[in-house]
């Protein structure tokens, strides 16, 4: 069967991709790989120095966008492009050694994107999301590395791409997991900061989203969205006129509403003496907090204000 796929990754790449048969390929055959990212970053070498056929009649002052097979790296199995991701940070590390820390950041992002571009491609069990999932739980992997996995695990965060995509269909199979990595993530008084106000903000709009889902479950919520030709939100339903809901739907849209306001009091925990965490922190949660009372319909919001007050 032959499948074509393109893609546009953050490093400007265009994939298309051929025959699937991992047998066609024989570099994993005939070369004992040591080192998978040089591997892999010698294939692309390879492949972007190929000249590339002028179809007949283009306008040669606009040539279109270099495209690469991914044939080329097919005979790598998700496992192996995770190594070359890791191997690739070492080596962003190595080269540039000598370089202030930004640079060397920009540079593993640039590597570790170029590594898992191909991932939702190979990747061909839920064990290889759940890997992803390891990888980003683990305090002591490279921040930049997590940083990837978290900021795409909610669409609107980052550009999309087939990396995104990928995360983001496979979390419905590993929900309770994934929700309580980033609430680790987003409360933990000993996380790294840049992750945590990125995994603060993840998990309110992971939990938002939910939200409005679970709400427009209902028929009389849709009904009502229908006739007034504009979606019901979760604080549309304080008013007076709200549509009413279904028992079932009632009780799962308290139990998140009552999760949202447990999520509020966690993020002013940051701002604790004791936990002496970072003033990017303390801001993330001050804003949040507020965007929860603004976005939310608390049972409580004013014990809320007061701890907004207090801090």
């Amino acid at each position: 069967m032959v499948r074509t796929i393109r893609f546009a990754a953050a490093t400007g790449i265009v994939l298309c991709c051929a025959t699937m048969a991992a047998a066609q390929r024989t570099p994993g055959d005939t070369e004992i790989i040591t080192n998978y990212w040089h591997h892999l970053s010698r294939l692309l070498e390879r492949e972007q120095a190929a000249p590339v056929p002028e179809p007949p009649g283009d306008d040669v002052r606009f040539p279109p966008p270099k495209q690469y097979s991914f044939d080329v790296v097919q005979h790598l199995n998700a496992a192996e492009l995770r190594r070359a991701a890791i191997e690739s940070i070492k080596d962003a590390k190595t080269k540039l050694a000598n370089k202030p820390r930004k640079v060397v950041d920009r540079q593993i992002e640039t590597n570790v994107l170029i590594a898992l571009q191909y991932y939702p491609l190979a990747a061909t069990r839920i064990g290889d999301f759940q890997e992803l999932l390891a990888m980003l739980e683990d305090g002591t992997k490279h921040p930049v590395l997590r940083r990837i996995i978290l900021e795409r695990l909610v669409p609107g965060l980052v550009p999309p791409s087939l990396l995104g995509d990928y995360l983001v269909s496979n979390i419905p199979r590993e929900s309770d997991r994934v929700s309580k990595i980033v609430g680790q993530i987003a409360t933990s008084p000993i996380e790294d900061a840049a992750i945590q106000v990125l995994g603060m903000e993840v998990l309110y709009r992971m939990r938002y989203d939910e939200y409005v889902a679970v709400l427009n479950t209902d028929a009389n919520v849709r009904a009502r969205a229908d006739a007034q030709g504009a979606p019901v939100m979760p604080l549309d339903m304080t008013k007076e006129d709200a549509p009413a809901l279904t028992k079932a739907v009632e009780i799962q849209f308290n139990n998140i509403t009552g999760s949202f306001a447990s999520m509020a009091k966690l993020y002013m925990e940051h701002h604790d003496p004791l936990r002496d965490r970072p003033a990017a922190v303390k801001a993330k949660a001050r804003e949040l907090v507020r965007r929860i009372l603004d976005t939310v319909p608390l049972p409580d919001p004013d014990a809320i204000e007061q701890l907004l007050a207090a801090a």
